[in-house]
């Protein structure tokens, strides 16, 4: 009984430090970019807690119109609604993070490489998703809560506008257009992909057919509170 109260205590104190350390940023960070999918290389300058700006990933080559013409009838469930995909062929419309499209479509093993080497054996709770845009779009002001982050454009461009943590109180209750004073701004093409640090914001814009891959995991010690906040 003794021994399991220990091992209790210990795993409460390991999960503890996980999450401090979730939560600390780099006070002075910023993008830094690099020039090939090296894991070693990544995974030490994650250390720092910088975004990331990873060049010459070769990514699928898929595009709007292909998805739509490999996929007939396919209905997207895209949170408490479903959309027939063949309506993107003729309307400006979007589909943000859907996991179904990610997982359902063979995507989950075209993609999955990008986040091999960025993450640990520690790493759990792995979710990947695919946004479809056709038309202008922005999305909302999101926060970067999990240890993994990762924004790559698959299909066209769109433009990344990320705020350090430290702007934090600056940016509460403001719109995009307010916040972008305090951004650092990137355009992501196929071929690179962006890793954000924890506890930065970001949103993004793009216009016309755009495919966006987004993806996100724990480790086993920020999982549960992850979960819960």
């Amino acid at each position: 009984m003794i021994v399991l109260v220990i091992l209790f205590i210990l795993l409460v104190l390991w999960m503890g430090k996980e999450c401090h350390s979730l939560h600390r940023f780099n006070y002075e960070g910023q993008i830094q970019e690099l020039q090939s999918l090296n894991e070693v290389v990544i995974k030490e300058k994650m250390k720092d807690k910088n975004p990331l700006l990873i060049h010459n990933v070769t990514l699928p080559e898929i595009n709007l119109s292909q998805i739509i013409t490999e996929n007939p009838g396919y209905i997207i469930k895209d949170k408490d609604r479903f959309i027939l995909l063949d309506k993107f062929r003729d309307k400006d419309m979007s589909v943000y993070q859907s996991e179904s499209l990610y997982n359902d479509l063979g995507y989950r093993d075209k993609l999955s490489f990008v986040s091999d080497h960025l993450e640990t054996r520690m790493s759990c709770n792995k979710r990947g998703y695919l946004s479809l845009f056709k038309g202008f779009h922005t999305i909302e002001l999101t926060p970067c809560i999990h240890n993994v982050n990762i924004v790559s454009v698959v299909s066209g461009s769109g433009i990344m506008y990320m705020i350090n943590p430290k702007h934090k109180n600056d940016i509460q209750g403001k719109t995009n257009q307010e916040v972008k004073k305090w951004c650092q701004r990137v355009i992501l093409k196929p071929g690179s992909i962006l890793s954000i640090p924890p506890n930065w914001y970001y949103f993004y814009e793009c216009k016309g057919d755009v495919i966006i891959y987004n993806y996100e995991s724990d480790v086993y010690g920020t999982y549960l509170y992850n979960l819960l906040r």
